[in-house]
């Protein structure tokens, strides 16, 4: 039994249908791009229960990273402290009362980014962001984890 040939008609037919594929994947991608736009973002994550000299190692203008994968996350654009509290139960009371934890503070950060602004989700240099995210956070000279407590942009 003789090999089968290839001919025009078979090339032709193949090329006809990778044409008709990349052009099917090109129409779907635009449409999912269509709904999205550059601009910056803001989002702030806070770090709980930490010693104040890990707010003073942090400044304005410094980059950030995230820790475990090394990318660029943004800059600190606002740095705020608070006293880290818990809620506590007054027995003779009968009462949940908010207590100060001594000596332990919770971090606010702002990072500024370049944002994508998607129908479905945010994208801040490269990196998906969205409110309840854990972020694992490095700058100069120290490292920590929190979460994003909100998110901004100009619209």
């Amino acid at each position: 039994m003789k090999g089968k040939k290839i001919n025009i008609i078979d090339i032709s037919i193949i090329l006809l249908v990778l044409l008709v594929a990349v052009g099917g994947y090109k129409i779907i991608s635009s449409k999912n791009n269509q709904n999205q736009y550059e601009n910056k973002v803001y989002y702030d994550v806070e770090f709980k229960l930490k010693d104040k000299n890990l707010f003073d190692y942090i400044n304005i203008n410094d980059t950030v990273k995230d820790s475990k994968t090394g990318s660029y996350l943004g800059k600190i654009v606002d740095k705020k402290i608070i006293k880290s509290t818990k809620i506590t139960e007054n027995k003779e009371q009968g009462r949940f009362e908010k207590t100060v934890i001594p000596d332990k503070y919770d971090i606010l950060l702002t990072v500024e980014a370049n944002g994508i602004i998607g129908e479905n989700n945010i994208i801040a240099e490269g990196t998906e962001i969205r409110v309840g995210k854990l972020m694992y956070i490095k700058g100069k000279g120290y490292a920590s984890k929190g979460f994003i407590t909100g998110i901004r942009f100009e619209e």
